[in-house]
C-alpha cells in the first residue's frame, strides 16, 4: 500500500486489495500474531497534536493501518500536495469489520464510552448480529498516557476478542493502544472515537448526501455548535504550512 506523511504523521491508502473486507480478513486470519493488528484514524487535529507532542506522533506512526478518516486529510492531500484519495470512514469500517465477523460467529469487545452507551451499543449490535458473541465496559478511568485498570485488561484477554474496539477519545485511545497492544489477546485493535454513541442512538449521522459529499463535520456541527472550535482549527490546518 502507499504511505504519505503530513506534518510527520504517516497515513495509508490504496490498499493492495482495497477491497476492505479482503483486507480485514488477512488482519483477522493471520497466524501466529505477537499483537494486534492496530489501526488508527488520524485526524487534522490529531495531526496538530502530534506536531506539539512527539510521543503521540511516535504512537500514531507505530500502527499498523492509519486510514484516510478525516475529509480534512482529503481537502489537505488535494489542495496542498494535488493527491488525490479516498476517504475510508472509521465508523464505516469498523462496520465492516462487524459484519465480517457475524458470518465468522466472532467475538467483539467494546472498551470505553460511557457505561449506559457502551451497553446500549452492545443491545443494538446483538439485534443487528445476532452471531456475534460481544462483550464491553464502558465508563472507563483512562489516564492521560492510556493508563486503565490492569482488572480490565484482564477481562479483555479472558475474552480473546477477534475485535477490539477502543473509544475513549484522541489521544488517549492511541496512548491505551500503544501502551497495552504486546500484551492484548485480540487479533485486531482499532480506535474509534465517538462511534459508540453512533450505534447507541445517542447521536445521529448525516444523512447520506451529506456524507457523500464530505459534510459530516457540518452536520456534527449544527447538532452540537460545541464543536465550533475544532472546525476552526480544521481550517486552520487545511490553510496551515506543510
Amino acid at each position: 500500500m502507499k504511505t504519505i506523511k503530513i506534518r510527520g504523521v504517516r497515513f495509508n491508502f490504496e490498499f493492495p486489495f482495497y477491497d476492505l473486507k479482503k483486507e480485514l480478513k488477512w488482519g483477522l486470519t493471520l497466524e501466529k500474531k505477537r499483537r494486534p493488528l492496530v489501526i488508527f484514524t488520524p485526524n487534522p487535529e490529531q495531526v496538530v497534536q502530534a506536531k506539539e507532542n512527539s510521543l503521540f506522533k511516535d504512537c500514531l506512526n507505530s500502527s499498523d493501518l492509519n486510514l484516510v478518516d478525516g475529509v480534512g486529510i482529503v481537502w489537505y492531500l488535494k489542495i496542498k500536495r494535488g493527491i488525490s484519495v479516498q476517504r475510508i470512514s472509521g465508523v464505516d469500517l469498523a462496520w465492516q469489520l462487524l459484519e465480517f465477523l457475524n458470518q465468522k460467529k466472532g467475538r467483539v469487545f467494546l472498551l470505553g464510552g460511557q457505561k449506559e452507551v457502551n451497553e446500549l451499543a452492545l443491545s443494538k449490535l446483538k439485534e443487528k448480529f445476532p452471531s456475534l458473541e460481544t462483550r464491553g465496559v464502558g465508563g472507563n478511568k483512562v489516564g492521560a498516557q492510556g493508563e486503565i485498570d490492569e482488572e480490565i485488561v484482564g477481562v479483555i484477554n479472558a475474552f480473546r476478542p477477534d475485535l477490539l474496539l477502543v473509544a475513549f477519545g484522541a489521544p488517549k485511545q492511541e496512548f491505551f493502544s500503544c501502551r497495552y497492544r504486546d500484551v492484548l489477546k485480540a487479533k485486531v485493535l482499532m480506535v474509534v472515537g465517538g462511534t459508540f454513541d453512533y450505534w447507541a442512538g445517542k447521536v445521529p449521522r448525516a444523512p447520506g448526501w451529506m456524507q457523500k459529499l464530505g459534510l459530516e463535520w457540518l452536520f456534527r456541527l449544527i447538532i452540537e455548535p460545541w464543536r465550533i472550535k475544532r472546525q476552526v482549527r480544521l481550517i486552520r490546518f487545511i490553510i496551515g504550512g506543510n
